[in-house]
């Protein structure tokens, strides 16, 4: 195996990564080429060392790889026993049978919508600018081709999405909008081509620095869906609280056992679904979750004060985008610690689609006072942290909601009087 999974758990811990101002890939940590860690079985004792070495956290990031090691031979074990079993030489047939059968189910799928070229555009939060992803789909017969011409161009900060993160999540977006039934392979994919304009945001090319690449690639789904909105009616969804919020926190313990660095992922809420409202705190494309907020206390000096839904954050519609959360953070460390966050949707917030409003914005506060949404911050004792995550956006008119689904939201708390009154003339 090679180190390509297991890049997360290992730029977390390495070096000054993730550094909201990185201003190429070299900043951004060690830069590991693919080279084996297991060689005929055993460790690659080379590379474990010079991993090992740089590690602030070895002993979980080195369990979390070998983790992998043993899903691998647990894999290998049992796909040989059921190839035993089924007295198969080899799965090439069925693999193939199965990919020509995804494929044929694709181009079924795409033949099936009106051809021409469908196209949306907007802006992102950027850093110290704005920047526009840029998102034309046209469709060709049964075939479907995605083309990010007219986006913005690479910038020097840790935003940049490469080429493959690229196609990975416009491909990810047509599967699940078009053809969501069929079993995922390469037969899936040969129907849809992506494209992006080389050295820009969505395609961008050494050194830029691209570790933050969530951050621009996750607005791939949302161009799509926007894009063809108008022929796939009921079928799309409205932007979500993405891309994901995370927030990192390396200090010291106050005793002996040394470093800490611990990655928190935060969801916004989900957009509004053609045939229902969406999930609070619940981000499409993104699919992560967290452990329990005790064992997250446990691990290190800080204390989760609040956890809660905020009210009125998702967009109103026919179907209300699920609503955002509030997180509050309390440092308890007698050690300064570092804060990384690099958040979007601060300025321009998840949009409804075909008559929804949007979603809130996200907000990133300590001390009572907003902070930069990509930065780093020095934490003591005693700070205090709140993040309001971004709103789902709404879906169709809201004068076309349910009557009952507008009293329940009131019950619940998840509306308020003020807001229903505003959104559906209801009191």
């Amino acid at each position: 195996p090679s180190l390509v999974g297991s890049e997360m758990c290992i730029r977390d811990s390495i070096g000054g990564a993730p550094s909201p101002s990185a201003k190429d890939c070299f900043e951004e940590g060690l830069c590991i080429p693919i080279c084996k860690i297991v060689v005929a079985g055993e460790d690659n004792p080379t590379v474990m060392d010079f991993i090992n070495e740089n590690l602030r956290q070895p002993a979980e990031t080195m369990g979390d790889i070998r983790a992998q090691f043993a899903a691998y031979r647990d894999c290998n074990t049992k796909l040989m026993s059921l190839m035993d079993e089924e007295r198969l030489d080899s799965l090439t047939p069925v693999a193939d049978e199965i990919i020509a059968r995804s494929e044929h189910s694709m181009r079924d799928a795409i033949s099936a919508l009106p051809d021409g070229t469908y196209s949306d555009g907007f802006d992102i939060d950027g850093v110290d600018v704005p920047l526009r992803i840029e998102c034309a789909v046209t469709i060709e017969g049964d075939h479907l081709i995605v083309d990010f011409e007219g986006t913005s161009g690479q910038v020097p900060w840790p935003i940049n999405s490469v080429l493959n993160y690229t196609q990975a999540y416009a491909r990810y977006a047509i599967k699940c909008l078009v053809d969501p039934d069929a079993p995922n392979n390469a037969g899936s994919l040969a129907p849809v081509s992506v494209t992006a304009p080389q050295s820009s945001l969505l395609n961008a090319t050494p050194p830029a620095p691209v570790w933050g690449r969530h951050l621009s690639g996750h607005y791939v789904p949302p161009a799509i869906f926007g894009a063809l909105a108008p022929i796939m009616g009921d079928r799309i969804v409205a932007e979500s609280g993405s891309p994901l919020w995370n927030v990192y926190f390396s200090g010291r313990y106050d005793d002996e056992r040394g470093n800490f660095v611990k990655m928190f992922f935060m969801n916004g809420g989900h957009g509004a679904r053609g045939h229902g409202d969406g999930p609070g705190c619940l981000s499409f494309p993104s699919n992560v979750s967290n452990q329990p907020i005790e064992a997250f206390e446990h691990q290190i000096p800080m204390l989760v004060r609040e956890k809660s839904f905020i009210p009125d954050s998702g967009g109103a519609g026919k179907y209300r985008g699920g609503n955002a959360q509030k997180l509050v953070f309390e440092a308890r460390s007698k050690n300064p610690m570092t804060m990384t966050i690099r958040h979007e949707r601060i300025t321009y917030p998840p949009r409804g689609l075909m008559g929804g409003k949007p979603g809130d914005a996200g907000i990133d506060m300590i001390n009572d006072e907003r902070i930069a949404a990509k930065s780093r911050t020095t934490l003591v004792a005693g700070d205090k942290i709140v993040f309001q995550t971004p709103g789902g956006g709404g879906l169709f008119d809201p004068a076309e909601r349910d009557i009952t689904l507008i009293k329940n939201d009131l019950e619940s708390g998840l509306t308020t009087p003020a807001a229903t009154k505003e959104n559906y003339n209801y009191d």
